[in-house]
């Protein structure tokens, strides 16, 4: 059994380091759809994280009715992308 998964780029809206220096990013997708994104990043990301505006690629287990992706989970900045 292998479970799909889709990928899709967001631009960081802002982020917040939590308890135990956690990073906790909000990004921003087209439609104006705004989550958090908590997990996949890297111990050096977390200490220097990607800069606000910046666009990042996350991915997700599908959509909730609302339109916010399930479980999604850091991957790379995408460097040189606009939408």
């Amino acid at each position: 059994f292998c479970k799909l998964f889709y990928r899709n780029r967001s631009v960081l809206y802002l982020h917040a380091h939590t308890f135990c220096e956690n990073l906790k990013a909000t990004v921003e997708l087209p439609n104006s759809i705004r989550f958090k994104i908590g997990t996949g990043f890297s111990d050096a990301e977390r200490l220097s994280p990607p800069q606000v505006g910046s666009t990042v690629t996350f991915k997700y287990y599908g959509v909730y009715k609302s339109g916010i992706p399930k479980f999604p989970s850091f991957l790379r900045i995408r460097r040189n992308f606009s939408f």
